[in-house]
């Protein structure tokens, strides 16, 4: 598999199939591994393409690194010029929005349509008011002690937030947590849970981008029984993109690629063979 030399460190990459493609942006705490079977399911008839931010899956996890928002938009940008690729359709999920939809505003590759699993684009405050009162366990330290001393995002939050159709399995879920077999393994999902409250962060201003997405065709795959991100933040995708065309899937969490791989692949076979070129 191909790795992308960043100044930070090493990016994973996965590059499987020919045809029109569809690049893939995963969020925390999982990898493009999450989307294999997705993967599988569709590089008969397309091209796709799927980064391990850094910090997480087979890239590199440098303790020193920038794991910013910012940062994370610059890589995948790199990567992005790097594949030399004309057009391209967008699937994001989770902290993958937000780093990779900014490529819906520039000249190359023209992104053609966009796919949106279990997403935001904003301060998550706005849409989950609980996390003023969370913010105080980052002020004190108790967050980030967690994620580091008990591998937390894994352990704890995906296990949370997967559905009931398909139970998390106990291999599957230590497969999760093998990623980050250290503290010092765990900055990227520091990195992210930090960027949650910083409510203020000019990565959550992005009123450019959803202009854009109202011109383009979006479809919104979503998991009700998401324990995370919740059903406001589909409502607000609702009134932020009213002609998107919207499919819930019930008994299904956050982890929607993985929890409703069959689902969703017939999905995005029928939607992608209608908007690809």
């Amino acid at each position: 598999m191909p790795h992308f030399q960043v100044s930070d460190g090493r990016l994973f990459y996965r590059d499987e199939g020919e045809g029109p493609v569809l690049v893939i942006a995963h969020g925390t705490p999982t990898h493009s591994g999450e989307y294999a079977k997705l993967i599988e399911s569709l590089k008969d008839r397309y091209r796709v393409l799927a980064l391990d931010h850094l910090g997480f899956g087979a890239s590199d996890k440098p303790v020193d690194a920038d794991y910013s928002l910012a940062a994370h938009r610059r890589r995948f940008r790199e990567w992005l010029t790097m594949l030399k690729i004309d057009a391209c359709h967008l699937l994001v999920h989770d902290f993958g929005a937000v780093i990779a939809l900014p490529a819906v505003l520039e000249p190359r590759p023209v992104v053609s349509g966009v796919i949106l699993l279990n997403t935001w684009l904003w301060p998550l405050i706005e849409t989950e008011p609980q996390m003023k009162s969370q913010a105080r366990l980052l002020q004190w330290g108790v967050l980030p002690w967690l994620y580091r001393s008990f591998n937390f995002s894994p352990r704890v939050l995906l296990k949370m937030a997967w559905g009931r159709k398909n139970p998390l399995t106990r291999e599957r879920h230590r497969h999760y947590m093998d990623q980050f077999p250290t503290a010092r393994d765990r900055e990227g999902a520091v990195g992210f849970m930090r960027a949650l409250f910083d409510f203020g962060a000019p990565a959550w201003r992005n009123d450019d981008i959803l202009k854009r997405l109202r011109e383009l065709p979006v479809l919104i795959a979503w998991g009700l029984e998401d324990r995370l991100i919740g059903p406001r933040n589909l409502a607000r995708w609702r009134s932020e993109l009213p002609y998107a065309r919207v499919m819930t899937f019930d008994q299904v969490g956050h982890f929607v690629a993985e929890e409703n791989t069959a689902e969703l692949s017939a999905l995005l076979g029928e939607w992608l063979e209608r908007k690809s070129p």
